[in-house]
């Protein structure tokens, strides 16, 4: 793994952002509904965020359809999962606020998840290409290839 980012500005000189291949959903779940953990099975990416008063599952777009219709459930999406390719260490202050900020003047809603190295973002579907565009306009690259 490459060293991570610790400073803004070396972020922003050496990040990628790609989107990961497919339409993901969120879908929100009363506690209890379903097993959580067996949200987390299947093929990666995904996410399941369990609080107290709900549980959030980051899917598939396909497979959030179906368990939001199996259980009743509020889903919203489609969606554009986004990674930021870089790893960031944990102290590096003001990444997301400044991409966040780019992509609202752009005009693009989001969601946002950080992993351990890495933060994802959640774009609507349609508006993709223009949250590339505008991260490009801060020295953010497209990635390269295909995102993992």
């Amino acid at each position: 793994m490459d060293a991570p980012a610790r400073t803004l500005d070396e972020a922003l000189q050496r990040t990628e952002a790609g989107l990961l291949p497919g339409a993901v959903g969120v879908v929100g779940l009363a506690p209890g509904a379903l097993d959580a953990a067996s949200l987390l099975e299947g093929p990666a990416p995904r996410q399941v965020i369990v609080e107290a008063e709900e549980v959030t599952a980051l899917l598939p777009w396909d497979e959030a359809q179906e368990v939001a219709e199996r259980v009743g459930a509020p889903l919203e999406g489609p969606f554009a999962w986004l990674r930021f390719e870089t790893p960031m260490a944990w102290e590096l202050v003001g990444f997301l606020a400044r991409v966040t900020g780019a992509l609202a003047e752009a005009g693009v809603s989001l969601g946002a998840v950080c992993g351990y190295s890495r933060d994802h973002l959640f774009l609507p579907w349609e508006q993709r290409e223009l949250a590339l565009e505008a991260l490009e306009g801060l020295g953010i690259r497209r990635a390269a290839g295909p995102v993992a």
